[in-house]
């Protein structure tokens, strides 16, 4: 049956205009909160807090503009540590089959759109070519711990925390990063930003074997999959140009984050199982993206953390497994 337009009679006209007027009223009348009643409590202090601070900085045009050569051994490389605390030091190793390569260092965020900004460079390096160890025949795992050490770059104390990319650069025009994040261990940020590098690791096949591949010639290892796997090696060139599954899933977000001056630190997964930057010194905990891979470390800890009041926020699917 056909439905009969509603009228409305002049009283009634009247009325909701009567009550959307008192309804404005009422809302003027409210006390401001930080100059916006409707502003979250936050984190948020945008000129006050180091990130913030850090991205009123011009970004680097281009940073990010190549493709790395999908041939492992072209050019890649691997930090000593996935993160690092701010004056520390972090050592390099880098196989290329090249004739020398550049080492710049950029702290990935905002800045104004460009996305990343170089911090500074470490110059210029002869080319090693560092051969592909062979996988373990019981367990799979891909090490390269004998590899020989290209440098090592000392954190100074004043770097801002953030996730960090060492952009090797070769002679023959080719490019790939290393992942690290710079931690500020102490410091009492209303959010803590987990970056997801055990699930990175997890997936990488570089050197043949992933906890769900085995991409070698099986000679030496005959298994469908690794049931172990090392930091000790650079993760696949085509996996975020070598930074793992940053870009995949995790990188908008802190372009996101960045951009609104949000009071945040950084830290790995692997510093949470160890609690190096106390989950309770920060208001938040953030896991993004695909958070997948945990040990019983992480979990207690934020179990308690949660316990003790920390808000929990998980804009991730596949996660804690």
């Amino acid at each position: 049956m056909k439905k009969q337009p509603v009228a409305f009679s002049n009283g009634s006209i009247r009325l909701i205009a009567m009550i959307a007027l008192l309804s404005v009223m009422l809302l003027t009348m409210l006390p401001q909160v930080s100059g916006n009643f409707f502003a979250p409590m936050h984190a948020q202090a945008a000129s006050s807090n180091p990130v913030a601070i850090e991205n009123s900085l011009p970004g680097t045009p281009g940073w990010n503009d190549f493709s790395s050569d999908l041939t492992p051994d072209t050019l890649s490389g691997f930090g000593s540590k996935i993160s690092v605390n701010h004056g520390d030091s972090i050592d390099f190793y880098v196989t290329t089959t090249a004739a020398s390569f550049t080492i710049d260092i950029f702290r990935t965020g905002y800045y104004g759109g460009v996305g990343a900004r170089l911090i500074t460079s470490l110059g210029s390096f002869p080319g090693v070519h560092q051969a592909i160890p062979a996988p373990d025949k019981v367990t799979g795992i891909v090490s390269c711990s004998n590899w020989s050490k290209t440098t090592t770059l000392n954190i100074p104390v004043g770097w801002v925390t953030g996730v960090y990319l060492a952009k090797l650069t070769s002679s023959t025009g080719k490019s790939s990063f290393i992942f690290f994040v710079v931690r500020d261990d102490g410091g009492h940020e209303a959010i803590d930003f987990q970056t997801s590098v055990t699930t990175y690791q997890a997936y990488n096949t570089w050197g043949g074997t992933s906890l769900y591949n085995n991409n070698t010639d099986l000679s030496i290892f005959k298994g469908a999959h690794a049931t172990k796997v090392s930091f000790d090696r650079p993760f696949n060139p085509g996996d975020s140009n070598g930074a793992g599954h940053y870009f995949f899933y995790e990188y908008k977000f802190v372009y996101w984050m960045e951009s609104q001056g949000y009071d945040v630190t950084y830290t790995t997964d692997v510093d949470t199982d160890t609690n190096i930057n106390p989950l309770t010194n920060h208001r938040a905990f953030l896991s993004v993206g695909h958070d997948e891979y945990w040990s019983a470390g992480m979990r207690n800890n934020v179990q308690a953390a949660i316990n003790a009041g920390v808000n929990v926020a998980f804009f991730s699917a596949n996660a804690m497994y």
